[in-house]
């Protein structure tokens, strides 16, 4: 079912067989993540440092990536992904967030981490 979140998601956001509808490819993705899927939890984190997340959430952009990154320990191509893809959009991220933005998506990292399946 997660992969099938993904899918769609993936579908929504590049109109692939459906009209492209980036609102519709967030709420897939969020979806997905929420179930702990790596390549969503990612793709949130890089919607949300290209500006492009629906609606716009810094935060949990930023809680994606860190939870993306924690998943990818035990595995050696997504950590390979992780360690190339991920700092500039964290940086990202970051550069625009108020210290208090920073401290939501720590919070929202842990609370999302321990409801992980």
């Amino acid at each position: 079912e997660v992969k099938g979140l993904h899918n769609v998601a993936v579908c929504y956001e590049h109109g692939i067989g459906v009209a492209p509808d980036l609102a519709k490819a967030c709420e897939f993705y969020r979806r997905a993540a929420e179930l702990g899927h790596f390549a969503s939890l990612h793709t949130l984190g890089r919607l949300a440092a290209e500006d492009r997340l629906t609606p716009r959430n810094d935060a949990l952009g930023l809680a994606a990536l860190a939870i993306a990154a924690g998943r990818a320990a035990d595995d050696e191509a997504a950590l390979a992904f992780v360690r190339a893809n991920q700092p500039a959009l964290v940086a990202t991220l970051r550069s625009r967030m108020s210290a208090s933005e920073l401290a939501e998506a720590k919070a929202l990292a842990a609370a999302r981490r321990a409801a992980l399946p």
